[in-house]
């Protein structure tokens, strides 16, 4: 019985101290002091506290960076806490909405260059390298393959290069308005500019992986497949 009675008591002191903690006031000057006993308090859990300066953080922001202004002025430390619980779980929403969004946008993308590489296919072979010019470069040769079961007018699309550990080194865009019947295939290249080239000049050929990523293919009989062309193309 006294062994409860205590644990009452315990509880019930916790409790007091608890709601003294969350009902102090925060004004123009006291936040300094407020933030402080908080860090203090052992009747606040860690992760409250952290929300209280998350909140603080906010409030010093002024809605920059695209946060959500505030003000703890005449609130008390609970209603800041509280406050500050609905606007991470409002950002977490958010956050999850645009990753399915950006998820949704990937498997529609990559289901497009794969329809497209049912048309068009384009193989790099040589990388030749060019440090003679007054801005050393490389021609980049590929070839262009007709695969699919129409004549192809004009195609576009990227051949992204990464390196033999699968990092991102370049990102080159292809660009074909020659005529390209069905089953046929042409050797072409491309001059890769300084800016370009920087990144793949210390880089062994063989140690490269060429991904293609078509974006639009115009038939011969006018009908365009991926991307609509860009008005400016």
């Amino acid at each position: 019985m006294k062994k409860l009675l205590c644990i009452t008591v315990a509880l019930a002191v916790f409790i007091v101290g608890c709601a003294r903690t969350r009902s102090m006031k925060i004004t123009e000057s006291n936040q300094e002091v407020v933030i402080a006993k908080v860090a203090q308090a052992k009747d606040i859990p860690q992760e409250e506290k952290q929300m209280l300066v998350g909140y603080f953080m906010r409030s010093k922001m002024g809605g920059m960076f695209g946060t959500e202004g505030c003000n703890p002025v005449g609130r008390t430390v609970g209603q800041v806490i509280d406050e500050q619980k609905a606007y991470v779980a409002k950002q977490r929403e958010q956050e999850e909405r645009e990753r399915q969004l950006a998820l949704k946008e990937k498997a529609k993308e990559e289901a497009m260059i794969s329809e497209l590489k049912q048309s068009i296919m384009v193989t790099p072979y040589a990388l030749q390298k060019d440090e003679s010019r007054l801005f050393p470069g490389a021609e980049l040769k590929y070839a262009c393959a007709n695969i699919g079961s129409k004549d192809i007018r004009a195609f576009r699309g990227r051949l992204v290069i990464t390196d033999i550990l699968g990092s991102e080194v370049a990102d080159v865009e292809v660009k074909s308005l020659v005529s390209l019947k069905v089953g046929a295939r042409r050797n072409e290249s491309d001059f890769l500019p300084n800016m370009v080239y920087g990144s793949l000049r210390d880089k062994k050929y063989e140690d490269l992986k060429f991904a293609w990523k078509p974006k639009t293919v115009v038939l011969a009989d006018g009908t365009t497949l991926g991307e609509q062309p860009k008005g400016d193309e």
